[in-house]
């Protein structure tokens, strides 16, 4: 009969699952480097305020949002997700016209490339329409009418391609669990002056295949 010492199979054990663990800490560093898909999300607030015929205008604009980033033979990434906007107007440039925070949902695409150890994404072009409600109101005896209203928002806004390699605000660390937080009161600005932030949050997807062995039968 075999007797196994108790104290150097507990020790055995304990080694076992520390070298497990280091294993599965460095496969997830790896992760989003390995060719496998990622998971690209965003959480953003931005201002917008101009100057209008009837005094200062502006809006703020929440969006929120993933897409699901999958590599290519040529070594970039590309993929679809999507996108949830607010558009909330500040105050009106016409005291004759109110309007209601708009809501939009909608597909976006966005791109991606390796670069260094750094991932550069941006997304593609598009219109989101927002739709809310639009108060006019008319001297007596029209009154008050109430429209639809429709205002398109771009994701491209939100992370653009750079044409300038200086220029690298979308470059997030191409790292499972990575963040990166773009402040857009440091872009160059127009007669529209822009404030907020938009954080966005890398990670790795893993993939799991269950099989299941049994024996079908006439009552589950």
């Amino acid at each position: 009969m075999k007797i196994t010492h108790p104290k150097k199979s507990l020790i055995l054990h304990q080694i076992f699952w520390l070298l497990f663990i280091l294993f599965y800490f460095a496969c997830s560093q790896i992760l989003a480097q390995s060719g496998e898909k990622l998971y690209l999300s965003f959480d953003s607030t931005l201002s917008m305020k101009t100057a209008g015929p009837y005094g200062a205008a502006g809006i703020d604009i929440k969006s929120e949002g993933f897409v699901y980033l999958n590599p290519q033979k040529d070594g970039t990434f590309s993929g679809i997700g999507e996108i949830y906007i607010t558009m909330t107007f500040l105050n009106s440039s016409n005291p004759a016209i109110s309007l209601s925070p708009l809501k939009g949902r909608g597909s976006i695409q966005a791109k991606a490339k390796k670069k260094g150890k750094y991932l550069t994404f941006w997304f593609e072009h598009g219109e989101i329409p927002c739709k809310g409600i639009m108060a006019l109101s008319y001297p007596p005896p029209v009154g008050t009418r109430k429209e639809e209203f429709v205002q398109n928002f771009d994701p491209h806004t939100l992370a653009q391609q750079s044409y300038d390699d200086s220029f690298t605000f979308f470059d997030i660390e191409l790292k499972d669990g990575a963040e990166k937080v773009v402040d857009y009161s440091s872009m160059p600005q127009t007669p529209q002056v822009f404030s907020g932030k938009t954080k966005f949050y890398l990670a790795g997807i893993e993939t799991w295949r269950i099989s299941i062995t049994g024996e079908e039968i006439d009552k589950l």
